[in-house]
């Protein structure tokens, strides 16, 4: 079953453009998508205790990190595979948002 573990909570405490729900419907109609669950804290075991997923997918930008290090260590214990995905460089979030508060 793939589970997209999806939050609410803004690391950089900035407040989304699209709205958490209208976000997690666009997720829930990836066809590869079984079921979205809302992330309601930042701990990554403990999300492994409630949903025993064997893959997590996170921005290579975390790659190589203090904190990506440990966690590929305490995951490999449980037989979890990271899989890093290419950071888009190319698309600034921060660009976006003062164009979109300029419409």
């Amino acid at each position: 079953m793939a589970r997209y573990n999806f939050s609410n909570q803004s690391a950089k405490n900035k407040k989304p453009i699209i709205p958490f729900q209208e976000r997690m419907e666009i997720v829930e109609a990836i066809k590869f998508v079984d079921e979205v669950v809302p992330q309601v804290n930042y701990d990554k075991v403990e999300a492994w205790n409630n949903w025993k997923f064997d893959k997590m997918f996170v921005g290579d930008d975390w790659k190589g990190t203090d904190k990506w290090n440990q966690l590929e260590a305490e995951f490999g214990e449980f037989g979890v595979e990271i899989h890093y995905f290419p950071y888009t460089s190319h698309t600034s979030s921060t660009k976006l948002r003062e164009i979109l508060n300029k419409i």
